[in-house]
């Protein structure tokens, strides 16, 4: 089995971070959020990954390479931003014959996936309860089979929510069905979508079940990039670095090589390699590579790679090369 992962999307959520980065390279708890899915998928068993790529796909490509380099990887480009059942279908050539694990480039997860990679139905999706699916795909089932799949529902009540880890055993037929709506222009606000075509596996009878998924996170925006953040350093935080006159409140992370003087660190805080912060207080923040904090008080703030923020108090979402000074 492969692992198919669509990191396509422009991130628009995420700016000013996503004009120099794509937004899996973001990092959360100490590493791009990348990083923590192709965890999962190696903790699987799988080393086989067909990873969908748009603008700056390069730098996906060169930190897969670099920090996975036992990882057989396969990049396949998004020209055009027509939707995740289009990104999925580009894949067919890389996946051939075999069963494909799709995961979600923007979702961040904890579930046992060895289990459903054996499933001797079509497909077995993940799935979570959610008050409000509407944002959302959910499945619909009889018996404890999947009847139905329906793109972003119109009723606000209680569903089963397609998270984004999808066990297809079947990829010939997902693949004929993406096929299909393309064929037919069945598309869902504009693009083609995966759920679609899933549905259009129901209806030709595939057999789906789904399994849970203990812990989802979403990376799409700002604040909920900081959500995951603080979920994740709970259990995978560590302080790498030496601290200078410096306290920390777990959980965060240090990352070793960062430099932390006569500063007060956390809770809910990811530093990265090479990062200089002096005289500061940090809480609830995520701060990339090689930037330079001196004599600022930050929470919930997002720092890019190589910026400079100096004697700055409040929130605030600066993107990579990028400076800041003074106080609101």
């Amino acid at each position: 089995m492969k692992a198919v992962i669509p990191l396509g999307g422009k991130g628009t959520r995420l700016r000013p971070h996503t004009f120099t980065r794509p937004k899996a390279l973001l990092h959360v708890a100490g590493k791009p959020a990348l990083g923590h899915i192709l965890d999962e998928v190696a903790a699987a068993g799988i080393m086989e990954t067909v990873l969908i790529v748009g603008q700056m796909g390069e730098q996906i490509e060169e930190y897969v390479r670099s920090a996975y380099p036992r990882m057989t990887a396969t990049f396949v480009e998004q020209r055009e931003p027509l939707g995740l059942g289009h990104a999925v279908s580009l894949t067919r050539d890389a996946v051939g014959k075999e069963g494909a694990l799709i995961i979600y480039g923007d979702t961040l997860f904890e579930a046992d996936l060895r289990p459903q990679l054996s499933t001797r139905k079509d497909a077995s999706l993940g799935t979570i309860s959610c008050d409000d699916p509407r944002p959302f795909g959910i499945v619909e089932r009889s018996g404890g089979r999947v009847t139905r799949l329906v793109e972003k529902p119109k009723e606000k009540k209680r569903g089963e929510v397609i998270v984004g880890v999808n066990v297809i055993r079947d990829s010939g037929g997902l693949y004929d069905a993406l096929e299909e709506l393309m064929r037919k222009n069945l598309r869902t606000k504009n693009e083609y979508q995966l759920t679609d075509a899933m549905q259009l596996m129901v209806e030709h009878g595939a057999a789906f079940t789904t399994f849970p998924v203990k812990r989802w996170l979403d990376c799409g925006s700002v604040d909920n990039m900081l959500a995951s953040n603080a979920a994740l350093l709970v259990r995978k935080g560590k302080v790498l670095a030496e601290l200078a006159g410096s306290s920390v409140a777990a959980p965060c992370h240090v990352a070793k090589g960062a430099v932390i003087e006569r500063s007060k660190i956390g809770p809910n805080v990811s530093i990265a390699e090479g990062a200089v912060i002096r005289n500061s207080v940090l809480k609830d923040c995520i701060i990339h590579e090689s930037c330079v904090i001196e004599n600022c008080v930050l929470d919930k703030s997002i720092i890019g790679g190589h910026a400079v923020v100096r004697g700055f108090r409040g929130s605030t979402s600066l993107g990579d090369f990028s400076s800041l000074a003074g106080s609101r």
